[in-house]
């Protein structure tokens, strides 16, 4: 009887301690904080390496980007350096050409102004242009041709005058270019005289607008119109007849009269069609005239 008194005493105390144990939760709330301890350390390493690797990826971008940029400013240098180069290369080349027609400018004056062959030697020429300073009939002028000096005197001022447009003092060259003309109205250079008024009236013009002087500008641009042509009206079948017509469009089209601009070129196209100039008037046409 005693023994089981005992055992069920054992029994009773046993329950008790399960009974305390199930009651008490505090083990199993101290096991999920581990755990989510351990996953929230987790999660901030991941974090943590893909901050890392981000970084790394927007620094290996900003030195693409700036080796990028560095090789586009590069490339734009060199390709300035190069235009620069090229815009010396072409005044060069424009001012060789510049010497070389003033050159053959005055070559042509000197042999216009050697006049016919002497009687007997040859078939009959016109008379020496540059020994008439009243404008007689070119039958009229001596057969012996003007004087040495007097060519010489033609040459020095068509060479000064060219000269003064070059050196861009367009007022002098206006002036001794129109001198020239008066002196010497039917020598093969007569109508070059005339082109380069219109192109001296032209740079007036400009290096008004350079300065914002617009009624100036206007001024001169008509005036290099009108000078420009001269050029068809008095020598239709000279040399610079195309490039004054092409001019004229050029300046009417910075006088804004573009429709007018535009018959200009397609006369010139239509009545020069096998020149240089013809062909940059069709360029411009189209321009003007787009489809």
């Amino acid at each position: 009887m005693r023994w089981k008194t005992g055992w069920g005493r054992a029994l009773a105390a046993a329950g008790l301690v399960l009974a305390g144990c199930a009651s008490d939760p505090t083990p199993l709330l101290r096991e999920d904080l581990a755990r989510l301890r351990g996953d929230l350390a987790r999660i901030e390493q991941s974090l943590q390496r893909s901050q890392a690797e981000i970084k790394v990826d927007l620094q290996q971008a900003d030195r693409r980007s700036a080796q990028t940029l560095t090789e586009l400013q590069r490339s734009v240098a060199q390709l300035g350096s190069r235009l620069d180069e090229l815009g010396r290369d072409t005044g060069r080349i424009q001012g060789r050409l510049d010497e070389l027609r003033m050159r053959v400018d005055a070559l042509a004056l000197q042999f216009d102004a050697a006049g016919p062959p002497p009687a007997g030697r040859g078939a009959p020429g016109r008379g020496g242009d540059l020994g008439r300073t009243g404008g007689a009939p070119a039958e009229s002028a001596p057969a012996t041709g003007p004087s040495p000096a007097l060519a010489r005197q033609a040459t020095d001022l068509y060479q000064m005058a060219y000269l003064d447009y070059t050196r861009g003092n367009y007022n002098l060259a206006i002036a001794a270019f129109r001198e020239f003309i008066r002196l010497y109205p039917s020598t093969d250079v007569t109508e070059k005289a005339q082109y380069w008024i219109g192109e001296s009236h032209y740079s007036l013009a400009r290096e008004a607008q350079a300065r914002g002087d617009r009624e100036r500008a206007t001024r001169e641009f008509e005036r290099a119109v009108q000078e420009f042509r001269k050029v068809l009206i008095n020598y239709p079948r000279g040399d610079r007849v195309p490039t004054a017509l092409f001019k004229e469009a050029l300046t009417l089209l910075e006088l804004r009269q573009p429709e007018l601009a535009a018959a200009r070129l397609q006369y010139l196209m239509d009545q020069f069609p096998s020149t240089e100039e013809a062909a940059k008037a069709k360029e411009e046409l189209a321009r003007l005239r787009p489809r």
